[in-house]
């Protein structure tokens, strides 16, 4: 292979880019300049999105095509086909079009498309979005034949681009179909434009011009315009039209011919054009009906025919509806409606002869290295045991970088009963769709059917491949007990029967999680009572050890770092997350998920043993690699840890600025895949005593998680909401709300849930155990635990009085900040001291006289004093 051929192996799963499908089509044939539509698309820059919608034929891709190539705005251009039902495909494609007009933009937003999973689009978007705001230059991108998109999950990303768009982008939609989102809001507010099919509909004038001009027939007026009636507009049968017309010795005749619905008259012409043609032509047509796209390589494998080149020329420059796809005329495709005209005439007259020319149309593609067509035109023929075959010759070289949803989609198209022959394949698909999103039922399906199914598939296997068969299926059995019920006792029996049949573990193509790209952490992406310290180690000491001869052993080696540091034991959380980060091979794509949890991690372990220094530079260094490895979508999260850092610290600076680089606010909708960072601003803003938005988003932020089933996050986010609460007067209903808390949380260990909610949750603490003997109604937790997270504050307290608890309170910056007051500096001179704002002295001051239960400067003196500060 030479260096600058591309490897077909790669070509499948890294999603390269199909250049002619983001360049602007090239029209051959001389068209009508359709100036009034130019001008109502150029008006329509005024606003934010552009919609051309008609049915098939009436010239839309064409009028697109003109304006783009005059418009005052340069648009960037994506021709849409059925394979692009893919989310992380489909915005590749959109971000790669822009690139062509705005280079270095596809660079500055790869890591958007690691971030990309279904239902779990927002922050993706949002950090694309972002970016094309900070463009110097208007946008304009038009979304070419938007009706081949049909997966829902797409479609509502593409409604969410729209909604945040910025002012500087403009979108075209082309669609034969009305767009599959409500757009009133955009028209009601002026914000859209739209070209529909009464537009698009050929005037008179633009008919005579097309028939004298472009097809150069010499027709009498009246007929004509006759010719324009009875098509309604309609361009493409105004083509057709025309062609039967130059070799129709009584033009009349044909006219009188012409009655009824224009799907008639559309039919009657191809009909018309097709049968005229030679039967070599004829053949080719038919043939090559089948095929997405097509070159003379392709057309050879199909019809046998040695001079396909040529006869591929001829039908361009006989305007038989072909499209050439590149410059040098390689890739050509028929237009949409002559294809599926093809298409439907060979079913009728040789339906035999389509599984013969798919199976040679996948060969061909396979032989040329186009795997993904080649596994497209197999599946589309039925031909299983074909596409099961490639499937296993290429997995094993695929198995390190491949797209794994690909992967996952290629075979759910195949029967069941055939892919049980193999159970490599079969339980890795189960597999796969267990990490996915709700998929579930649909897993648990299929490990029911692989049971009952065993005995009539096994005839004839080694013992081998009967224990390889069993060890993948109770492999699956635990995985499903651990991530969708919750069972531990599940996991454990079916933890023992795998490993009983093949204790290496399964032979599987394992997968990264999709619902964990880009995610700050990996524990709180499952349900909460799994979090249980003794099933924990172990079910995740067997993950480990299964995963760890692929080199996949990282986010069980995060996850399980990530408890052991909820339950305070902070060596062994710090050995494993090291262990992780030595053992991820940052070249594989599937494991840069694993930078930014194990990265915060190692720094959260570092701020809970008192090293801020050690913890800010962790923080730092995290940036950076997060940049370099193309991950700055992610930054989100750094960002806000290392601003939550700076605050302990007593530095307000970085939450202001946080807040203002992310554009978060209290009111924005709070998606189930955004949980983490809307934390993070409540914890802003209840710094910044801004108790009721923090309150109605921490409210919001529950219901999320209790929907999500993200009972950790849920958890957290109630230790919040009691924090709140006793800021806000609300003390007894706090301590009922904490005893709760603590009762839910006991029986998973949870600690640093309530230590890494600030010295409030210490106070609080301090009064609920103080006020135990009268708080034993209703279900109590044990005043072991509530003794034993206290002391993970770094303090033991007992009912020795509120005021031994106060210097614990305060912050290191208001210890700092009290002792100049003892020193009788003014607000100015500590602010000029300690390099931070004036306003910023006057917040920790208040914050000092409300924990000191003081006044004025002389009390706090005084209190501090006798505190021994």
């Amino acid at each position: 292979m030479r260096d600058d051929e591309q490897d077909p192996i790669d070509s499948l799963v890294v999603m390269p880019i199909l250049t002619t499908k983001i360049h602007i089509p090239r029209e051959t044939t001389e068209t009508v300049q359709r100036s009034r539509l130019i001008d109502r698309l150029n008006q329509g820059l005024r606003n934010n999105v552009t919609v051309v919608c008609a049915p098939a034929g009436f010239g839309k891709s064409t009028l697109l095509e003109h304006w783009a190539r005059q418009a005052a705005i340069r648009p960037a251009w994506f021709s849409i086909d059925r394979g692009d039902n893919d989310l992380k495909r489909f915005w590749h494609y959109v971000i790669a079009s822009i690139d062509l007009l705005h280079p270095g933009f596809r660079e500055r937003t790869d890591a958007v498309l690691k971030l990309v999973q279904p239902a779990q689009y927002e922050l993706a978007l949002t950090m694309l979005l972002n970016e094309l705001h900070s463009l110097d230059k208007p946008v304009a991108l038009i979304l070419d034949d938007f009706h081949t998109l049909t997966d829902d999950n797409l479609i509502a990303s593409v409604a969410y681009f729209i909604e945040y768009m910025p002012e500087s982008v403009h979108l075209t939609i082309v669609s034969r179909e009305e767009l599959p989102f409500p757009t009133a809001r955009l028209q009601s507010r002026q914000l859209m434009s739209r070209l529909d099919t009464p537009d698009l509909r050929f005037t008179l004038g633009e008919g005579r011009q097309f028939y004298r001009t472009c097809m150069a027939l010499a027709l009498p007026e009246e007929e004509e315009e006759e010719w324009l009636e009875r098509t309604e507009g309609w361009i493409t049968a105004m083509k057709l039209a025309a062609l039967s017309l130059r070799v129709e010795d009584n033009p009349s005749m044909l006219l009188r011919k012409f009655t009824g619905a224009s799907l008639l008259i559309e039919q009657y012409l191809m009909e018309e054009v097709f049968d005229r043609q030679s039967e070599p032509i004829q053949q080719l047509l038919m043939d090559c009906s089948i095929l997405k796209r097509m070159n003379a390589s392709l057309c050879r494998a199909l019809t046998g025919f040695d001079d396909c080149q040529e006869m591929l020329e001829q039908l361009e420059r006989a305007q038989l509806f072909m499209v050439s796809l590149d410059d040098r005329r390689g890739w050509y495709r028929f237009h949409h409606l002559f294809a599926e005209f093809l298409y439907n005439r060979l079913l009728r007259t040789n339906p035999d002869r389509i599984p013969y020319l798919l199976e040679a149309a996948g060969r061909s593609c396979e032989a040329d290295g186009y795997l993904e067509e080649a596994l497209e035109y197999y599946l589309t023929g039925k031909l299983y045991e074909r596409s099961v075959g490639l499937l296993e010759e290429t997995t094993a070289k695929m198995l390190l970088r491949m797209n794994t949803d690909w992967l996952c989609t290629q075979l759910a198209l195949i029967p069941e009963p055939i892919l049980l022959q193999y159970p490599f394949l079969y339980f890795s698909y189960i597999h796969l769709l267990l990490l996915g999103e709700e998929q579930a039922a649909k897993a648990d399906r299929l490990l029911s059917y692989a049971e009952k199914h065993y005995e009539g598939t096994a005839r004839g296997w080694t013992e081998e491949s009967k224990n390889d068969f069993w060890a993948s299926y109770y492999f699956n059995k635990m995985l499903h007990a651990a991530l969708v019920l919750g069972d531990q006792n599940q996991v454990i029996h079916y933890m023992n029967l795998s490993k009983q049949y093949r204790p290496k573990g399964p032979r599987l193509v394992f997968a990264r999680q999709s619902r964990l790209a880009g995610k700050p952490s990996i524990s709180k992406e499952h349900p909460g009572k799994m979090i249980v310290k003794e099933f924990l180690v172990s079910f995740l000491n067997q993950m480990i050890e299964t995963f760890d001869e692929a080199g996949l052993a990282g986010s069980s080696l995060v996850c399980l770092a990530e408890g052991y540091y909820e339950f305070n034991e902070l060596d062994e959380a710090e050995k494993n997350v090291r262990r992780a980060i030595r053992s991820t091979d940052l070249s594989n794509p599937m494991l840069l998920e694993l930078v930014l949890p194990s990265r915060l991690l190692l720094s959260r372990i570092q701020q809970a043993r008192g090293l801020y220094d050690e913890a800010k530079e962790l923080l730092r260094s995290a940036r950076h690699e997060l940049i370099d490895l193309g991950l700055a979508t992610t930054l989100i999260y750094c960002d806000a840890e290392r601003a939550w850092l700076a605050l302990r610290e007593g530095d307000s600076s970085s939450v202001e600025a946080w807040m203002r680089m992310y554009r978060l606010t209290e009111n924005d909708p709070v998606a189930a895949s955004r949980l983490v960072e809307y934390q993070y601003l409540v914890r802003f803003l209840i710094y910044q005593e801004r108790y009721e938005p923090a309150r109605e988003l921490a409210n919001r932020l529950a219901a999320a998680a209790e929907a999500a089933d993200r009972w950790y996050i849920r958890v957290e986010v109630g230790v919040m909401q009691t924090v709140l609460l006793h800021l806000t007067g609300r003390t007894d209903e706090a301590l009922i709300r904490l005893k709760q808390h603590l009762h839910a949380t006991e029986a998973q260990g949870f600690v640093r849930a309530y230590v890494d909610a600030g010295e409030t949750m210490a106070e609080l603490l301090a009064k609920l155990i103080e006020a135990w003997p009268r708080m034993q109604e209703g279900a109590t937790p044990s005043l072991n635990y509530a003794r034993r997270i206290l002391a993970a504050f770094g303090r033991n307290r007992t009912n020795g009085g509120e005021s031994a608890d106060v210097p614990l309170l305060l912050t290191r910056k208001e210890i700092e900040i009290l002792r100049l007051i003892a020193q009788r500096l003014t607000n100015k001179e500590i602010a000029a001291r300690l390099q931070i704002g004036y306003g910023t002295v006057r917040s920790h001051i208040n914050h000092i006289y409300s924990k000191l239960e003081v006044r004025t400067r002389p009390e706090a003196i005084q209190k501090g004093e006798s505190l021994g500060l």
